[in-house]
């Protein structure tokens, strides 16, 4: 494969790092983002919103500094075994995500992996964080880091390729609709063989807000969304032999005359997140299926 993609771990500063905290703990709509943060730092939260308005940065730099002191040594261990494990498969696992999507990169490209203790892994251009925090707190192996790479990258990918398609087809989709999409796609292509078996990965569900949306298809099954997206890639793509393309624009049409439920779903994450699992009502209602017709 040409243009076969450079992947480089690139160890974090504190400025950027306490500017990515700082992006999501303040941003307008990352109201989920700023949740995930206090739930992963408990201690952090009341430091915070305690705080004169003037202080509030002071504090954040300090804390993130203690902070990787306290970790310094495993914080070297994982990146430097990260480093490893994604120079020793990275690329292998690129050419098999690419035979899954059916895609081909147009231009020598580089994605620059920055480790950061966020308990989520954002991504901008071509740069995305991977959170190494569960690897540093002892609650995930150093091998993830492959995973979590090829997590975004597919995010990458899916973006390009539906850019052609919203543009070729004048299709308009949400944004809510398009996050869920591409995180149930993601768990799709993730689970594929030999990709799996490269990440040393197994059933792996997708990330959380995901797990529990549910689709009712047109024979009236219930199943999760993500299942549905199974299915989908597995009838198109897989008997139907069509391209990966053809299978993304296929659903997408499908999906569309549902996009405000998905919004409703969304809504309701953003407000109460993983405490929909302490509230059976909130929860029965986000587990509420989604209809196709």
């Amino acid at each position: 494969m040409i243009n076969l993609p450079k992947i480089k771990v690139i160890k974090n500063n504190l400025e950027e790092e306490i500017g990515v905290f700082r992006k999501f703990l303040f941003h307008n709509s990352a109201f989920s983002k700023r949740r995930d943060i206090f739930q992963a730092f408990p201690e952090l939260e009341p430091k915070i919103l305690n705080a004169d308005k003037n202080d509030i940065e002071n504090i954040l730099r300090h804390f993130i500094i203690n902070f990787y002191k306290k970790y310094e040594q495993e914080f070297n261990k994982i990146v430097s075994e990260s480093e490893q494990i994604i120079s020793e498969r990275g690329g292998l696992a690129l050419k098999e995500l690419a035979k899954l999507m059916d895609y081909e990169w147009s231009k020598e490209i580089t994605y620059n992996a920055i480790p950061t203790i966020l308990p989520f892994s954002p991504f901008n251009g071509n740069d995305f964080n991977f959170s190494i925090l569960s690897a540093l707190r002892g609650k995930m192996n150093n091998k993830k880091s492959l995973f979590i790479t090829m997590h975004e990258i597919s995010h990458f990918v899916f973006f390009d390729i539906l850019k052609n398609i919203k543009e070729e087809n004048d299709l308009q989709l949400s944004k809510d609709l398009e996050h869920y999409f591409k995180e149930a796609l993601t768990a799709v292509l993730l689970n594929q063989q030999p990709l799996c078996k490269i990440l040393e990965l197994s059933n792996y569900f997708g990330n959380i807000e995901i797990q529990d949306i549910k689709i009712k298809n047109k024979e009236n099954i219930v199943l999760s969304f993500t299942d549905f997206i199974f299915e989908e890639y597995n009838k198109i793509k897989i008997t139907e032999k069509k391209s990966f393309k053809m299978f993304l624009l296929e659903t997408i049409k499908t999906l569309i005359p549902s996009s405000s439920e998905f919004s409703k779903k969304w809504a309701i994450w953003q407000k109460h997140g993983r405490q929909i699992y302490k509230d059976n009502d909130i929860l029965s209602e986000y587990q509420s299926p989604i209809e196709i017709k």
